[in-house]
């Protein structure tokens, strides 16, 4: 499962440092339910970000997938499961495809980015707009851009799901069917 690479670095701080690296994938009940065409092509895009960008050495440490749920669930398995592996230090990066992939609650962006991570010495890296790499510009996270991509996350979050209850309570008001399957009496 691990994947190692070398690569020259410009400094003997980055030459020493080996990136145990934590790829984390998240996909929405809204985007999808098998595992999707997204969960495959947000590895093939960090695998390629670490081939072709990534400087200095590293080895993936696992892929940490939470396929179906959404970024405000607090009981993501896989990511309590990276949290957990970071807390053992066996992981000391994580690459992510987007900050809304990693969190969708603004309090928890701002609690890993601001506080945990840092205070586990965890290099955070989201390739996608905003770009953020906590080792190489550590002051991208106290910036504009990533607490209010922050905010605009959680708050797509919120409006999605306001926007869903309502619909549900139109159709139970008009006595349609809201449930998975329709059960069939014969």
């Amino acid at each position: 499962m691990a994947r190692i690479r070398k690569q020259e670095t410009t400094t003997r701080a980055a030459a020493a440092i080996v990136w145990l690296i934590a790829v984390y994938i998240r996909l929405s009940r809204e985007d999808g339910g098998e595992e999707s065409g997204s969960v495959t092509n947000q590895k093939k895009i960090l695998i390629e970000y670490l081939e072709n960008n990534f400087d200095g050495q590293y080895e993936i440490v696992d892929f940490y997938i939470d396929d179906g749920l959404t970024g405000t669930d607090d009981t993501r398995a896989d990511f309590a499961r990276m949290v957990l592996d970071i807390e053992q230090g066996r992981v000391n990066c994580v690459l992510v495809k987007t900050l809304s992939r990693a969190f969708r609650n603004y309090a928890d962006q701002g609690y890993y980015l601001e506080a945990f991570f840092p205070q586990k010495k965890v290099r955070f890296i989201s390739t996608g707009d905003p770009r953020v790499d906590t080792y190489t510009n550590p002051e991208a996270i106290t910036g504009l851009e990533v607490p209010i991509t922050g905010l605009m996350n959680d708050r797509y979050a919120a409006k999605i799901s306001s926007d869903v209850r309502r619909t549900f309570d139109y159709k139970r008001r008009n006595g349609e069917f809201i449930g998975a399957f329709a059960d069939t009496i014969l």
